[in-house]
């Protein structure tokens, strides 16, 4: 009888901090992200490519472009991301001659200007982005934003592969946008509403659901389980 309770005791305390554990640490988003690309299977990692038709977009220059809301900027306001850009660059490539994402900072959700906030090419300027390495992986990019304190603008995301070659690659997506200021946050978007309101999304942008993976619930389910064995292994035993 007694090694009977002694195991519903055991069960019960694993139990109570497998559901704690994944309380804690199981991801609150990532089902949905900002994405330049095509030609998708659904609910996969991202996939697709970017196969446009390029001297339509040299055309009209905006199908490169997606514009956030309007964002009224503080006195010492900061921006902070995460990107994926799975495009054409390699480790011996030279990324000004290659696909390029940027980020500018749009003062009439209609136009570039010359205000380039982060780039993937080096000769761009900007805070350097880096391209996919054959993993998918986000990068977290921190953008000062002080030289428009005081202002109004858009952010304003640009994917442009150059030409029309080698475009077999997922694309770019784009999640956890926020804007703060002194501890206050001027804006935030990471998606997960599965709309982009206020959004101008322009040419392949659109929210897709083929993002960058997060840890699964399994893995942590087991991560919490064999950190509940480590803990009952470093307890004193006791005797009745």
């Amino acid at each position: 009888m007694k090694t009977s309770i002694q195991m519903r005791k055991t069960l019960t305390r694993l139990a109570i901090a497998s559901a704690l554990c994944l309380s804690a640490a199981a991801p609150a988003h990532a089902s949905y992200a900002l994405g330049f690309v095509q030609n998708e299977t659904a609910g996969g990692v991202p996939n697709g490519d970017y196969n446009i038709d390029y001297n339509a977009y040299v055309a009209d220059p905006t199908l490169f472009l997606a514009f956030s809301p309007e964002i009224a900027i503080g006195a010492a306001s900061t921006l902070t991301f995460k990107v994926f850009v799975g495009d054409e660059y390699g480790p011996d490539a030279l990324p000004d001659e290659y696909d390029q994402f940027s980020l500018w900072a749009s003062t009439d959700g209609a136009s570039l200007g010359y205000d380039i906030l982060a780039s993937s090419s080096p000769s761009l300027g900007g805070v350097l982005v880096p391209e996919w390495g054959g993993v998918p992986g986000y990068a977290s990019i921190t953008v000062n934003l002080s030289a428009f304190a005081n202002q109004s603008i858009r952010l304003a995301f640009s994917f442009d592969p150059l030409d029309d070659v080698n475009n077999n690659f997922p694309g770019v997506r784009v999640d956890d946008i926020l804007v703060t200021d002194g501890g206050a946050t001027r804006f935030a978007e990471n998606f997960e509403s599965a709309t982009a309101d206020g959004w101008q999304l322009n040419g392949l942008w659109h929210l897709t659901g083929n993002v960058v993976p997060e840890p699964s619930m399994l893995s942590l389910l087991g991560a919490c389980a064999i950190g509940f064995g480590l803990s009952r292994r470093r307890r004193p035993e006791t005797r009745a």
